[in-house]
């Protein structure tokens, strides 16, 4: 079996994963994801899509290239009973698609960091500006295809330059096959210039990125590679990505029916008890095994001990009153813009309002970091990680909210929490509760 028979098998193979993957990733998304903004649904759906493209393109087309000394040659090996001039134009959308899946994962890259920092501006993703970021992948793509079927045209040089080198590496004749030149120099060594109508074009900008045709002239190297498996190796990601993306999607948190059958239980409790705190409720509940009964029955106060969990005592709705309009009284004050001097000082007040809020507390595990900015939370949750391996606990709990109240139901100070312990303390664990929402668990 010749090289590029190996490579189509693998295509087909890979088109395959993609397709089943993808189609399976947009009905994981589409039909049963319930807690993930409708942005953020478009924006698998329209990768997913484009995967599947680009893996079916490359079994049409079946793209190949080889280097030989000054040249590079991309050309079709398909089956498909198209013309020469419908399968140059496949091969130049094929490597087309390439440039859309660069651009669409910056443009996941920004939308990522906007909704970690600045959750605010993602309203600009929505309505018109769905279009605006479905287009924007598009615009680079659209200029490769049409510079590269433009500029790397096959003439009579080129075909003969490489005539016999393909003839004897793959035995087809290039001057019949689907193809398209990359050949920087004459045989003179001067740099060749192709003529459209009264405009001359320097091939070169119009190649791939791959500098053996210049390098290999200039510093006399001979060069004979057999460089399309590597478009087999970029035929692998489509499905790869499909995968990461399910993975993400199956480890979510809570569905739509645990979150509301736990919303039924703290309500039960609120209605029961006349406690408002939702969080010790939520914390009451965990601690008997989510008897909402049981904890009524306790009055409030929870007697139940369970594994490592500590009592737990729920607090009075006036201490929690006072503690969220302290905090609520700084952030507005912070939210005013006052000098840099100022605006210190007030953030220390709101961190030690949140200390002093949770050294209150019976359970020394659990820390709430509700009314913190995004930056103090996380540098909150930094000390209180180094305070905890100097007590010698094992595992903390941090209260961030689920974002319920926040602009797309987005919890910026839960994402960026994760992402500094993630990235910044390898030597710890964090994970969402899967009983709350609201709250990570760390494992020091």
């Amino acid at each position: 079996m010749i090289p590029f028979d190996i490579a189509s098998c693998l295509s087909k193979l890979g088109f395959l994963i993609t397709f089943l993957a993808g189609l399976f990733l947009i009905y994981l998304t589409m039909a049963h994801i319930e807690n993930i903004i409708t942005t953020y649904k478009r924006i698998i759906v329209y990768f997913a899509v484009s995967g599947m493209l680009f893996s079916g393109l490359e079994v049409i087309s079946r793209p190949f290239a080889h280097n030989y000394n000054g040249a590079i040659v991309f050309f079709s090996t398909s089956k498909f009973d198209l013309s020469q001039e419908n399968l140059q134009i496949l091969i130049s959308i094929w490597s087309g698609f390439y440039f859309i899946t660069i651009a669409f994962i910056s443009f996941q890259f920004v939308y990522r960091y906007l909704s970690l920092f600045h959750a605010n501006s993602l309203e600009y993703f929505d309505g018109f500006g769905t279009v605006v970021w479905m287009v924007y992948p598009v615009i680079p793509c659209a200029i490769y295809i049409i510079a590269f079927h433009i500029f790397c045209q096959p003439d009579e040089y080129a075909d003969s330059y490489v005539r016999w080198e393909i003839f004897e590496t793959y035995g087809i004749a290039i001057s019949e096959t689907p193809r398209f030149f990359m050949v920087p120099f004459d045989a003179s060594g001067n740099l060749r210039m192709k003529k459209h109508g009264s405009h001359n074009f320097l091939v070169l900008p119009a190649g791939p990125v791959l500098l053996t045709p210049i390098l290999s002239p200039l510093l006399d190297i001979k060069v004979s590679w057999q460089t399309g498996w590597m478009f087999t190796l970029i035929g692998l990601y489509p499905p790869f990505d499909s995968i990461a993306f399910m993975n993400r999607l199956f480890t979510m948190p809570l569905t739509k029916y645990e979150k509301q059958h736990q919303q039924r239980m703290v309500g039960a409790v609120k209605k029961a008890s006349g406690i408002q705190d939702t969080l010790a409720i939520n914390e009451a509940l965990a601690d008997n095994g989510n008897d909402a009964k049981k904890v009524c029955d306790n009055f409030g106060v929870i007697r139940a001990h369970t594994g490592a969990r500590s009592n737990v005592e729920l607090r009075s709705q006036a201490s929690i009153e006072a503690h969220e309009e302290n905090m609520e009284a700084i952030l507005m004050k912070l939210k005013r813009g006052p000098k840099e001097e100022t605006k210190v000082k007030l953030e220390k007040e709101l961190l030690q309002e949140a200390r002093s809020y949770n050294e209150r507390r019976n359970s020394h595990d659990r820390f709430d970091l509700h009314c913190l900015t995004v930056n103090l939370a996380v540098i909150y949750a930094k000390e209180l990680i180094e305070e905890a391996r100097k007590k010698g606990l094992r595992t903390i709990f941090l209260v961030t909210g689920a974002g319920n109240n926040s602009p797309n139901g987005v919890c910026n100070t839960k994402r960026a929490i994760m992402w500094e312990i993630k990235w910044n303390m390898p030597q710890c664990r964090v994970t969402e509760d899967p009983s709350n929402q609201g709250m990570l668990i760390v494992e020091l």
